[in-house]
């Protein structure tokens, strides 16, 4: 056997012996290298593997999904795995459409090389397709763009480069978001413009250039009364500044083109025409609390195609679910903490946060109960 000499074994040798060692590791090093070289030039071939032109066999399997959407229809839109490609299924059809994968160009964007995708889809009921993604050009930098496939071209709603309107006036920059899109192909996408620091929202109706609807630093409307600017104080606690909506970054449209988005302490009905202010009850528990803009962001306040809103609201007077069925309606409490849960549930309710809201007005929510036959349940209120 050889000796390898180990590092702890070097330690201990004086200086010049390990120089004189290490030059000789060195030597057999390059020996050994050259032997290898030279044996497989006297007689064994090697064996290329593959090369950059090398065919090789790929998954046809389509992973998990990234991101996905569906309408009414039961037509499907998602993000192949890893944000890889844009496909889409008609309702019925028997299989999925590529529409645009990494590596093609923008459409419309000559000299881009997509990256990759947004990790958020949209879909209406027209099959339009709303999505992003970002890309290079021979510049070398990152770039982004929000498009809409209606089917059978793509638009691009906008890009990174794009100049945001006033009051912004500056490029929406990368921090473009995805949205949604109504059945009017109406679509709001945010961003946070370069040079400021709140993130901004956007609609851009059919056909149109976009409109800015706010940014969560903005200084409320003089409508609302009990709002404050946001680094502020409302009643003694920091104003925050937040957007809601479920599941995505950016609120979503109703079919009138309509968002609700939430700061200063207040919350607004925003579209194209500009922020209509949610009147709040002048007592009990619909009224502005402490913590206004946490309370709305935590429990998410719905929307729906009547125009009608519902949170969840901690005030004094406690925790309860409040509706309002118009922005110029006052929220009135609808689903009280101290409520009895249905009989064959009993105990107590300890939480409530209201889900889902319905174009009749009926809203889902969960409660969270003590001392009954189950920890937590659904209902629906009507």
């Amino acid at each position: 056997s050889h000796f390898i000499p180990s590092p702890a074994w070097l330690a201990t040798v004086r200086f010049p012996a390990r120089k004189t060692i290490c030059m000789c590791l060195a030597a057999c090093g390059f020996a050994l290298l050259f032997s290898l070289t030279a044996h497989a030039q006297g007689g064994v071939p090697l064996v290329t593997v593959a090369t950059d032109q090398s065919v090789l066999n790929l998954s046809s399997q389509f992973g998990v999904p990234t991101f996905t959407a569906i309408n009414q229809s039961g037509d499907f839109a998602f993000i192949g795995n890893g944000n890889s490609g844009l496909f889409f299924r008609a309702a019925g059809a028997a299989s999925a459409t590529l529409l645009l994968q990494d590596g093609d160009a923008v459409p419309g964007i000559p000299g881009s090389w997509i990256v990759l995708f947004s990790p958020s889809v949209a879909l209406n009921s027209t099959k339009s397709i709303l999505f992003g993604v970002n890309y290079t050009l021979p510049d070398g930098l990152t770039h982004v763009a929000i498009l809409m496939y209606d089917g059978s071209s793509f638009h691009i709603i906008a890009s990174s480069d794009d100049i945001a309107p006033e009051p912004d006036g500056v490029a929406y920059g990368t921090s473009l978001t995805v949205g949604s899109i109504d059945d009017r192909s109406e679509v709001n996408f945010s961003a946070v413009p370069l040079g400021k620091a709140a993130t901004t929202y956007y609609i851009v109706p059919s056909g149109g250039t976009a409109v800015r609807v706010a940014g969560l630093n903005d200084t409320p409307p003089a409508a609302c009364t009990w709002c404050g600017p946001p680094g502020g104080f409302l009643n003694g606690n920091l104003v925050s500044a937040t957007a809601y909506l479920a599941n995505s970054p950016v609120p979503a449209l109703n079919s009138f083109g309509q968002m609700l988005i939430g700061f200063g302490g207040g919350l607004f009905i925003g579209s194209k025409d500009g922020l209509q202010l949610v009147e709040l009850s002048s007592s009990g528990s619909c009224t502005p609390s402490q913590s206004l803009s946490a309370n709305f962001a935590q429990y998410g306040p719905l929307l729906n195609d009547a125009g009608n809103v519902a949170f969840t609201n901690t005030s004094a007077s406690g925790l309860a679910i409040c509706f309002a069925a118009s922005a110029a309606t006052p929220a009135v409490p609808v689903v009280y903490l101290s409520d009895p849960p249905p009989a064959a549930i009993g105990g107590n309710f300890t939480s409530l946060s209201a889900l889902a809201l319905d174009d009749a007005g009926d809203i889902l929510f969960k409660a969270q109960i003590s001392s009954g036959n189950a920890p937590f349940a659904f209902f629906r209120y009507r």
